[in-house]
């Protein structure tokens, strides 16, 4: 256990004891705040916190890890799956927070509503992968390879993505707020209706990219290709256009300073 995580822990541990109290009022004394809970904490809160209570790495060598296998729902955070062979595994809705999946092959495995925050991604291979809804925020994906992966409606705020390679791959909907892309290779890149509000895509290539109703305020595009890109009602307040290149690009119905 990580020493600079247990104050977060213990304080999840008697939340987690209060969720399985049933009373009229809990009284919970933190200092020079006093705070009231009713009973009426849902049991979805409970069952969303209990994975945080646990604070010994969890034991993985009763698990079969193996490509197809079937690790769906399993509350595995924090384990060591570097270099695991998990290729057309299903790790749908698996809790894998803070988990080490440095250098796994996850192709074509299924990560649908998986949480794996803060985990260890670099290396790992992600191609054709399904993360559609998956919260990969604050993981470190460095040098992983994404060909062909689908991270629709995914939460991939503060990722670290250095590698600079995310053409073709599926973005629709995805949380990209303040995400770093400089000089990334985003061409043909789905981003339809993605959420790039104040990200860094300086000298980023978006030849081609699908931009449809993208929220790309205060982006930084210095020196950005959008050369034949679809950015159609997207929305580029605060952004300077005469920074990039947006020849032949679809700007119809696009919100941008100049209409202001």
């Amino acid at each position: 256990m990580r020493t600079d995580r247990l104050g977060f822990y213990q304080f999840w541990m008697v939340f987690w004891v209060l969720c399985k109290i049933h009373g009229a009022y809990i009284t919970i004394d933190s200092g020079d705040t006093t705070q009231q809970l009713t009973s009426e904490i849902t049991n979805n809160v409970c069952a969303e916190t209990q994975f945080m209570i646990d604070e010994d790495q969890p034991d993985v060598s009763d698990i079969d890890i193996h490509p197809g296998a079937d690790l769906s729902g399993l509350e595995i955070h924090e384990a060591d799956l570097a270099n695991a062979n998990l290729q057309n595994a299903n790790l749908s809705n698996t809790n894998l927070v803070y988990a080490d999946l440095s250098e796994a092959d996850l192709s074509y495995s299924n990560l649908q509503n998986s949480y794996i925050r803060f985990a260890d991604l670099t290396g790992v291979n992600l191609s054709h992968a399904n993360a559609s809804n998956a919260d990969l925020s604050d993981s470190d994906l460095e040098d992983a390879y994404f060909r062909g992966a689908n991270f629709e409606n995914a939460d991939l705020r503060g990722v670290n993505f250095q590698g600079r390679y995310l053409d073709g791959v599926n973005l629709k909907g995805a949380k990209l707020r303040e995400v770093d892309l400089e000089g990334f290779l985003l061409e043909n890149a789905n981003l339809e209706g993605a959420g790039l509000a104040m990200a860094n895509l300086t000298d980023a290539n978006l030849r081609n990219a699908n931009l449809v109703d993208t929220d790309l305020r205060y982006a930084d595009i210095q020196n950005a290709d959008f050369r034949n890109a679809n950015l159609k009602e997207a929305d580029l307040s605060g952004v300077d256009l005469t920074e990039a290149t947006f020849e032949n690009s679809n700007l119809e119905e696009a919100i941008t300073d100049s209409e202001e």
